[in-house]
């Protein structure tokens, strides 16, 4: 692989700060017969060489200098129930927990901060105005890619899946 994807190993890296390297590292360092400084080979960092042509390659770096900053990693204080497939429901619960967040179980949905809905999977067990009252984000499965690579990420609350939104913004307490 020769350029970053939307892969789960891939998002899953952004969400948890690691450093994205292009594949010519390894070969450098094994030419050098040692380790090399990896700014040079990051994607996205400016100190690289690497031609960046959409929002997918700057994301590593972006995070990465977050996350080492101090500041949170990306799903950090998130309480998710997830409403999907068997197989996006293992890929996402990787994704949230490399970020920082948490997996709840869906009977504790209205203890959540965030819902991820994918189309057809499942109906929500609780009435939707019951979870705008609480605050939480009803948002689609993408939002979670989007989130990590769009500069600036996207707000969730405007985000959110397109039934709830009136709902949502109707009851939801003000922050």
């Amino acid at each position: 692989m020769h350029q970053p994807s939307r892969s789960e190993k891939y998002l899953c890296s952004l969400a948890s700060g690691k450093w994205i390297l292009h594949p010519s590292y390894i070969d450098d360092c094994l030419k050098e017969n040692c380790f090399l400084s990896e700014d040079k080979y990051e994607w996205g960092n400016p100190l690289s060489d690497l031609t960046l042509s959409t929002p997918l390659h700057g994301a590593g770096y972006r995070w990465r200098s977050k996350i080492r900053s101090g500041k949170a990693a990306a799903f950090s204080g998130m309480k998710a129930v997830l409403m999907t497939s068997e197989n996006r429901y293992q890929a996402l619960t990787r994704l949230i927990q490399a970020g920082g967040g948490t997996i709840l179980d869906k009977k504790e949905l209205l203890q959540s901060t965030h819902c991820i809905v994918d189309q057809g999977f499942g109906n929500i067990p609780v009435p939707l105005n019951e979870i705008a009252v609480k605050g939480i984000l009803l948002l689609p499965a993408p939002f979670l890619a989007d989130f990590l690579i769009k500069d600036p990420s996207p707000d969730p609350k405007k985000c959110l899946i397109p039934e709830y939104q009136a709902f949502y913004n109707r009851l939801a307490p003000s922050t």
